[in-house]
């Protein structure tokens, strides 16, 4: 009876163990509590030419996830910018004017850290965006590639929510003889991601 026991408790302990592991390995999706985002940066800064182009202005990004579950695979299209404003009088170093013909902008899924369950970043691509960057009297554009994307991190506190949005990425400059000596610049700027009402977002794997 005792030996029936044992081996009942072993199997009881082994399925228990066997469930945690299968519900970690088929989380392979996160969750959005909102579709509809809005990125502000109060300072997105654009560097290049070793720091001899360096630009920062307040900008706005407004979009929409394709669902409300992403499938962590990378370079899924999950998403799209449909509108960008930049206050470019408020631009400091130059200015930084966004080519809004090229809307809509792509947005990828690109890769998360963290140990699963618990994620502490997700990082998102950017791709399609374009912007003139005007610095010491040359004008130069900027586009973000599927070879070259922008990036933005999130940060992802304990209870899922978004806390902040880290800009990087190296990005090629075309235009004059000059933005190819700059070239390639590069992002950086800390923002935040809310829905439309104004609230951080969530995201958790499911």
């Amino acid at each position: 009876m005792r030996t029936f026991l044992k081996l009942a408790l072993t199997a009881a302990l082994a399925t228990v163990a066997l469930t945690a592991t299968m519900g970690v390995a088929s989380a392979n999706r996160l969750s959005i509590d909102d579709q509809d985002f809005d990125i502000r940066w109060a300072r997105l800064n654009f560097t290049g030419a070793g720091g001899s182009i360096n630009v920062s202005c307040e900008v706005t990004l407004l979009g929409r996830f394709h669902s409300a579950t992403i499938t962590k695979t990378r370079g899924s299209l999950i998403g799209f910018i449909d509108h960008v404003s930049v206050n470019t009088p408020g631009c400091v170093g130059g200015q930084g004017i966004p080519l809004t013909e090229a809307l809509p902008w792509h947005v990828r899924y690109d890769s998360f850290t963290g140990t699963l369950p618990r994620i502490t970043t997700v990082r998102l691509a950017l791709v399609g965006a374009r912007f003139l960057i005007t610095a010491s009297g040359t004008t130069c554009t900027a586009t973000t590639t599927e070879t070259n994307p922008a990036f933005g991190t999130g940060a992802v506190s304990a209870t899922g929510q978004i806390t902040s949005l880290a800009a990087s990425g190296s990005i090629p400059l075309s235009g004059p003889f000059l933005c190819s000596l700059a070239s390639p610049g590069s992002f950086s700027g800390s923002g935040v991601v809310e829905d439309l009402a104004g609230n951080l977002l969530f995201v958790r794997l499911i």
